[in-house]
């Protein structure tokens, strides 16, 4: 029985807001005694003090969620802020569950006990990882929609400094708020994911085709849909000495027609993103020619624009103009497949924010 205590950044500021929890992996029941949502303190790990709201479920502090079920807290209104913290005290043992491993945020679990609300928490241990909340809705008359951002680890920040929010996502949040559009950025990047096949591994989670229809369509008001999939389809079958699971440039952009007739057919725009270079990266068998031959066949189609109603040229953006197969030197991270802070800034500044937040009702119907 302990309390963890998670920080939330929001895309934009806010003041009225749902939280979404979820025991959709977990085999056991999700006991949540109690939760609460506050201001951040001016310390790591503590909350403002007096700001502490409790969340309730249909009126309930307390929620019990059976295995595979999700829900929505009520709505809770508060001061402005483009960051919440949420406390989490479950009375029970969850079992094997899944959890999001690369927040790159600093989580705080407190040795025992019901810690809820209190603006510093006793003894406790820290991680990078988010546990059983899995979106924040706002309630925004003025709000012009939301866009999601559908993609692997670069998407979900891998390599970005820990709770400084510099992924591209975040960056793009930033951007659109100094324009003066009032959209949300949803950021659904899930390490290691692939477009065809579900994880190798544990923590990848299903692929793109079958979590699209609940990370990206569900999402409320969702008007745009940024996608940048397919690296792992290449990389990680021989990575991961999976060679069944080998994919065709030809089986990718199916996949990449697929998800845009779906997101097309939810009246959502859809903005393709190349896949960036990775020569050098540092997995093993992870790169080498017919690997890069792919890269280069998507590529070329997703330039293309006829099916997407937009394209941003990330590889572009990121490349090094003398070795077009590797990451710029000032962009790379350290392992040639993933970017700095200064390379997701980069991608960030290369998405045209013109018709993000556009209605994609009128849209022609999308092409093969």
């Amino acid at each position: 029985m302990q309390t963890i205590r998670q920080p939330l950044p929001l895309s934009r500021p806010e003041t009225r807001l749902s939280l979404r929890f979820s025991n959709e992996t977990g085999g056991e029941l999700l006991s949540i005694g109690r939760a609460t949502i506050a201001l951040s303190g001016r310390k790591p790990g503590q909350i403002l003090a007096g700001s502490a709201l409790a969340l309730t479920f249909a009126g309930k502090r307390a929620v019990r969620l059976p295995p595979g079920q999700t829900i929505w807290s009520d709505p809770v209104t508060m001061p402005s802020t483009r960051e919440v913290v949420l406390d989490l005290f479950v009375d029970r043992a969850t079992g094997v569950t899944a959890m999001h491993p690369m927040g790159r945020a600093t989580s705080f679990i407190s040795d025992d006990g019901d810690e809820t609300g209190q603006t510093d928490l006793g003894s406790h241990d820290t991680t990078n990882s988010r546990f059983f909340v899995t979106m924040v809705k706002a309630f925004d008359p003025q709000a012009t929609g939301t866009i999601v951002a559908l993609g692997e680890s670069i998407t979900d920040g891998a390599h970005s400094t820990p709770d400084a929010n510099t992924r591209w996502p975040d960056i793009l949040a930033h951007r659109l708020e100094d324009a003066g559009l009032r959209a949300g950025v949803v950021n659904q990047g899930l390490a290691g994911n692939r477009l065809v096949h579900d994880a190798p591994l544990m923590s990848y989670g299903p692929s793109a085709l079958r979590r699209f229809e609940r990370d990206v369509l569900s999402v409320p008001g969702v008007k745009t849909v940024i996608v940048l999939e397919g690296i792992n389809d290449i990389g990680l079958p021989r990575s991961s000495g999976l060679p069944e699971q080998e994919v065709t440039a030809a089986q990718m952009i199916e996949a990449l027609k697929t998800l845009v007739h779906s997101a097309h057919r939810h009246r959502a725009r859809v903005v393709l993103g190349t896949l960036p270079p990775f020569q050098n990266a540092a997995f093993p068998r992870y790169f080498d020619k017919p690997a890069e031959a792919k890269r280069e066949a998507v590529n070329a189609w997703i330039r293309c624009g006829k099916v997407a109603d937009e394209v941003v040229d990330f590889d572009a953006l990121l490349r090094d103009p003398q070795h077009p197969e590797e990451l710029r030197a000032e962009y790379d991270s350290g392992d040639h497949l993933h970017p700095n802070d200064a390379g997701y800034r980069i991608m960030a500044e290369g998405i045209d924010l013109q018709n993000l937040a556009q209605d994609g009702s009128k849209r022609p119907s999308s092409r093969r």
